[in-house]
């Protein structure tokens, strides 16, 4: 088994080439990067989309691909929902 390294100009990750018994199996696994996006949650929800939305059934992105996103998804509509309780709460102050 050969296992080399390369990336695309579409996708810059390094994308994994495992070389066994004269066949190639391409494969990159997203959750290793993750970790890249410690700081810029809106990039990783982003990268994570897309890595869900370009999966075919035979390939599946690992269960902690969905489950950061669900975790994003929520995180926002936490922030979203208070937003949205301040902005009514000070409007009413307004108005009372």
């Amino acid at each position: 088994m050969v296992r080399t390294l390369r990336t695309n100009k579409l996708f810059p990750f390094p994308i994994i080439s495992l070389h066994v018994a004269g066949k190639t199996n391409t494969c990159a696994h997203p959750d290793e990067y993750i970790h890249i996006f410690v700081n810029n949650s809106a990039e990783l929800m982003s990268f994570l989309e897309a890595i869900i939305h370009g999966a075919t059934p035979d390939r599946r992105p690992a269960s902690v691909v969905y489950n950061t996103l669900l975790e994003l998804y929520l995180q926002a509509w936490g922030r979203a929902t208070t937003t949205q309780v301040i902005t009514s709460q000070k409007s009413c102050q307004r108005k009372c």
